[in-house]
């Protein structure tokens, strides 16, 4: 996609990548992300960065979908999903480097329970 590039919703969209339409007008093969699966209730999966789907097959009812994780789901064909795939696809790769970049980020240190002693943790001791 493009700075300016016009995204579609629609039943039928055109096959372009960001267009969002529902996944049983979605041909076998392509790849999907911001799958899902309930009608209507929004987007639940294939969303973290670099991912997406991959349209496996279309049965009856229902669609079958290739999820990230290689499991092979069934999702009702009137849920939507949108074509192409996440950006950012090297955001595991960034190196934190120190303790101080994570705090600034938000996370606190993390004490695991076996260094605590006993009277703190069930695991401590």
């Amino acid at each position: 996609m493009q700075v300016g590039d016009a995204i579609v919703t629609d039943d039928k969209a055109e096959l372009i990548s960001g267009n969002r339409m529902e996944i049983g007008n979605i041909p076998t093969g392509l790849q999907i992300y911001n799958l899902e699966f309930i009608v209507g209730q929004g987007a639940a999966a294939i969303r973290s960065a670099g991912s997406y789907g991959t349209v496996f097959s279309q049965e009856g009812e229902y669609t079958q979908v290739k999820m990230p994780s290689g499991e092979i789901r069934l999702v009702h064909k009137k849920c939507f999903a949108t074509l192409g795939q996440v950006s950012n696809p090297d955001h595991n790769q960034v190196v934190i480097g120190k303790a101080g970049r994570s705090r600034w980020m938000g996370k606190r240190p993390t004490v695991r329970g076996k260094a605590m002693n006993p009277v703190d943790h069930p695991h401590g001791g």
